[in-house]
């Protein structure tokens, strides 16, 4: 036991999760010619509710706003195939698996907006990744990304419904300037926040703070 080797309590604290920003990187690769809404995860999770994600994007296209959408993951995608031809969006949404797109960070880079449609998130790691290659995320409050997602700043949280992130995607899309400020500031938070540089920092010098009587003695690092 770890409580073992203390001379004082320890102080306990939570460090975040580390991403790799410099695989998660601004690419500058160009999107397609429409502006385009982005989600990672596991399609078939309920907890996900890719089929508010859906009604979101439909709404977008009622309002005849040009959008693309690219989900990327596994699980249940004949039904969401139906789902997605059903709202008349067989040309507005592509579905591609992880297994075609190991590379998820260009992918990401791709997107202009980033939503998560959750009902519940610990914290969602593919939204802190789109936000390093500087994506605006657009978030339900789930969880999780309340830590991250701060509204008019790095994106918008919004209520879980399908019209409020019909109405955030369009305010983002339709603004280019916006969406590149929201971008940038996403990317900096992550950088700030979340890197693996300033995880290791924290992580050294809560050990050195913790174990301070036995780094005279052992080499731990």
């Amino acid at each position: 036991m770890l409580s073992s080797l203390l001379s004082k309590p320890a102080l306990i604290g939570v460090l975040p999760m580390g991403i790799d920003t410099d695989r998660f990187n601004i690419s500058g690769v160009s999107a397609t010619q429409a502006p385009t809404i982005g989600f990672v995860g596991r399609l078939d999770d309920p907890r996900k509710n890719i089929g508010l994600l859906l009604r979101a994007i439909a709404q977008c296209h009622k309002s005849n706003v040009n959008i693309a959408a690219i989900l990327v993951g596994e699980g249940g995608q004949q039904d969401l195939r139906r789902r997605i031809d059903a709202y008349g969006l067989g040309d507005v949404v592509t579905i591609l698996n992880y297994t075609q797109n190991d590379d998820v960070p260009k992918v990401l880079s791709r997107m202009d907006v980033f939503v998560i449609p959750s009902h519940q998130e610990g914290l969602c790691i593919a939204g802190l990744e789109a936000m390093s290659c500087g994506v605006p995320v657009i978030s339900t409050r789930c969880g999780g990304p309340e830590e991250f997602v701060i509204d008019n700043v790095t994106g918008y949280l919004v209520d879980t419904a399908h019209e409020p992130i019909a109405e955030a995607i369009m305010r983002v899309v339709a603004d280019p300037h916006l969406r590149e400020t929201l971008g940038a500031n996403a990317r900096q938070l992550v950088h700030d926040r979340y890197s693996v540089q300033h995880v290791k920092k924290l992580f050294w010098s809560s050990f050195s703070q913790t174990f301070q009587h036995l780094l005279g003695r052992n080499s731990f690092r």
